[in-house]
Protein backbone atom coordinates (compact mmCIF):
# COMPACT_ATOMS: atom_id res chain seq x y z
CA UNK A 1 0.00 0.00 0.00
CA UNK A 2 1.45 3.42 -0.80
CA UNK A 3 0.30 6.42 0.68
CA UNK A 4 0.78 9.99 -0.76
CA UNK A 5 -0.19 13.25 0.21
CA UNK A 6 -2.43 15.60 -1.44
CA UNK A 7 -2.54 19.57 -0.70
CA UNK A 8 -5.59 21.49 -1.53
CA UNK A 9 -6.79 24.87 -1.72
CA UNK A 10 -9.75 26.54 -0.03
CA UNK A 11 -10.62 30.03 -0.94
CA UNK A 12 -13.28 32.67 1.22
CA UNK A 13 -14.06 35.54 -1.03
CA UNK A 14 -16.42 37.81 -1.50
CA UNK A 15 -18.77 38.61 -3.91
CA UNK A 16 -21.49 41.30 -4.55
CA UNK A 17 -21.63 40.94 -0.18
CA UNK A 18 -22.26 37.41 -0.17
CA UNK A 19 -19.37 34.93 0.89
CA UNK A 20 -18.20 32.46 -2.08
CA UNK A 21 -15.94 29.72 -1.77
CA UNK A 22 -13.52 27.94 -4.13
CA UNK A 23 -11.14 24.63 -4.01
CA UNK A 24 -8.97 22.94 -6.01
CA UNK A 25 -5.55 21.21 -6.17
CA UNK A 26 -3.80 24.60 -7.26
CA UNK A 27 -4.45 27.83 -5.23
CA UNK A 28 -7.86 29.10 -6.91
CA UNK A 29 -7.66 31.71 -9.63
CA UNK A 30 -11.91 32.37 -9.78
CA UNK A 31 -13.88 32.91 -7.01
CA UNK A 32 -16.77 30.42 -6.46
CA UNK A 33 -14.92 27.45 -8.16
CA UNK A 34 -15.58 24.45 -7.14
CA UNK A 35 -14.49 21.11 -8.54
CA UNK A 36 -14.93 17.33 -7.81
CA UNK A 37 -11.45 16.53 -6.67
CA UNK A 38 -10.09 12.68 -7.69
CA UNK A 39 -7.96 10.76 -5.82
CA UNK A 40 -6.04 8.28 -8.67
CA UNK A 41 -6.49 4.37 -7.84
CA UNK A 42 -3.89 2.38 -6.03
CA UNK A 43 -2.99 5.13 -2.98
CA UNK A 44 -4.03 6.44 0.07
CA UNK A 45 -3.59 10.19 0.60
CA UNK A 46 -2.74 11.99 3.36
CA UNK A 47 -5.05 15.31 2.89
CA UNK A 48 -4.05 18.69 4.17
CA UNK A 49 -6.54 21.44 2.92
CA UNK A 50 -4.99 25.13 3.36
CA UNK A 51 -7.50 27.83 3.76
CA UNK A 52 -6.61 31.45 2.32
CA UNK A 53 -9.25 34.25 3.64
CA UNK A 54 -9.71 36.65 1.13
CA UNK A 55 -12.96 38.63 2.13
CA UNK A 56 -12.78 42.33 2.31
CA UNK A 57 -12.97 43.49 5.24
CA UNK A 58 -11.72 40.45 6.38
CA UNK A 59 -13.86 37.86 8.35
CA UNK A 60 -11.13 36.16 10.19
CA UNK A 61 -12.14 33.12 8.48
CA UNK A 62 -10.52 29.74 10.20
CA UNK A 63 -11.68 25.85 10.12
CA UNK A 64 -14.38 25.08 13.22
CA UNK A 65 -11.78 23.50 15.56
CA UNK A 66 -14.61 21.38 16.90
CA UNK A 67 -16.29 20.06 13.71
CA UNK A 68 -14.45 21.09 10.91
CA UNK A 69 -15.33 18.42 8.18
CA UNK A 70 -18.95 16.19 7.60
CA UNK A 71 -17.93 13.57 5.05
CA UNK A 72 -20.83 10.79 3.77
CA UNK A 73 -20.34 8.14 1.13
CA UNK A 74 -23.22 9.07 -1.85
CA UNK A 75 -26.35 11.38 -1.16
CA UNK A 76 -26.41 14.89 -0.77
CA UNK A 77 -25.05 16.94 1.96
CA UNK A 78 -23.75 14.89 5.02
CA UNK A 79 -26.32 15.26 8.02
CA UNK A 80 -24.81 16.72 11.13
CA UNK A 81 -22.67 15.67 12.48
CA UNK A 82 -20.96 12.87 9.90
CA UNK A 83 -17.36 13.50 11.34
CA UNK A 84 -16.11 10.25 9.31
CA UNK A 85 -17.08 7.14 6.71
CA UNK A 86 -15.22 4.04 6.17
CA UNK A 87 -13.03 6.00 3.67
CA UNK A 88 -12.16 9.24 5.75
CA UNK A 89 -11.44 8.06 9.69
CA UNK A 90 -12.71 10.79 12.02
CA UNK A 91 -10.12 9.53 13.93
CA UNK A 92 -7.49 10.59 10.96
CA UNK A 93 -9.62 14.28 11.24
CA UNK A 94 -7.32 17.60 12.65
CA UNK A 95 -6.96 20.84 12.69
CA UNK A 96 -3.51 21.72 13.42
CA UNK A 97 -3.92 25.45 12.99
CA UNK A 98 -6.88 27.60 12.22
CA UNK A 99 -5.85 27.75 8.36
CA UNK A 100 -5.05 24.33 8.03
CA UNK A 101 -7.32 20.95 8.20
CA UNK A 102 -5.93 17.57 7.42
CA UNK A 103 -6.70 14.42 6.94
CA UNK A 104 -6.77 10.60 5.81
CA UNK A 105 -8.56 9.65 3.22
CA UNK A 106 -8.40 5.56 2.89
CA UNK A 107 -9.51 5.48 -0.76
CA UNK A 108 -10.25 1.34 -0.67
CA UNK A 109 -13.06 1.95 -2.93
CA UNK A 110 -14.43 3.37 -5.46
CA UNK A 111 -17.18 6.36 -5.21
CA UNK A 112 -18.35 9.90 -4.46
CA UNK A 113 -17.64 10.99 -0.88
CA UNK A 114 -19.80 14.44 -0.18
CA UNK A 115 -18.53 16.45 2.55
CA UNK A 116 -19.25 19.80 3.99
CA UNK A 117 -16.05 21.76 5.37
CA UNK A 118 -17.22 24.33 8.34
CA UNK A 119 -15.48 27.67 9.49
CA UNK A 120 -15.67 29.99 11.82
CA UNK A 121 -15.24 34.15 11.69
CA UNK A 122 -12.90 36.08 13.80
CA UNK A 123 -15.72 36.24 16.68
CA UNK A 124 -16.11 32.36 16.89
CA UNK A 125 -19.97 32.47 15.09
CA UNK A 126 -20.43 29.82 12.34
CA UNK A 127 -19.70 30.75 8.77
CA UNK A 128 -22.47 30.32 6.20
CA UNK A 129 -22.31 29.00 3.82
CA UNK A 130 -20.39 26.30 4.14
CA UNK A 131 -18.09 25.04 1.52
CA UNK A 132 -19.36 21.74 0.21
CA UNK A 133 -17.71 20.12 -2.67
CA UNK A 134 -17.20 16.53 -3.60
CA UNK A 135 -14.37 13.87 -3.64
CA UNK A 136 -14.29 10.75 -6.03
CA UNK A 137 -12.80 8.01 -4.87
CA UNK A 138 -11.18 5.66 -7.13
CA UNK A 139 -10.44 2.81 -5.36
CA UNK A 140 -7.55 0.75 -4.64
CA UNK A 141 -5.89 2.58 -1.87
CA UNK A 142 -5.76 -0.84 0.14
CA UNK A 143 -3.23 -3.94 -0.77
CA UNK A 144 -4.64 -5.72 -3.85
CA UNK A 145 -3.69 -9.84 -3.52
CA UNK A 146 -1.34 -10.27 -6.49
CA UNK A 147 -2.57 -13.34 -8.74
CA UNK A 148 -0.27 -16.07 -7.70
CA UNK A 149 -1.37 -15.08 -3.78
CA UNK A 150 -5.36 -15.19 -4.48
CA UNK A 151 -4.70 -18.54 -5.93
CA UNK A 152 -2.71 -19.31 -3.11
CA UNK A 153 -5.53 -18.53 -0.39
CA UNK A 154 -8.07 -19.96 -2.32
CA UNK A 155 -6.23 -23.45 -2.56
CA UNK A 156 -5.61 -23.14 1.78
CA UNK A 157 -8.67 -22.43 2.52
CA UNK A 158 -9.97 -25.48 0.32
CA UNK A 159 -7.37 -27.54 1.97
CA UNK A 160 -8.71 -26.51 5.03
CA UNK A 161 -12.08 -27.53 4.08
CA UNK A 162 -11.12 -30.70 3.00
CA UNK A 163 -9.02 -31.03 6.64
CA UNK A 164 -12.08 -30.46 8.51
CA UNK A 165 -14.16 -32.50 6.90
CA UNK A 166 -11.93 -35.37 6.72
CA UNK A 167 -11.52 -34.91 10.52
CA UNK A 168 -15.52 -35.01 11.25
CA UNK A 169 -15.71 -38.17 9.01
CA UNK A 170 -17.69 -36.58 6.26
CA UNK A 171 -15.63 -37.57 3.34
CA UNK A 172 -14.82 -40.83 2.17
CA UNK A 173 -18.11 -42.53 3.74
Amino acid sequence: MTKKNMTLYAQADDEAGKLVWAIGETPPTKKGHKKTITFPPGSQYDVTILLSDNTSPKRGIAFNPATPLYVQEGGSCPPQPALGSSEIPSTSVNVPNTNTLKFTNLNMKECILIYQLNFVDSKGRTVDPPLDPEFKNTGGGGRKLTRAAAVTAAAIGALLIYLVLTSMGKLGQ
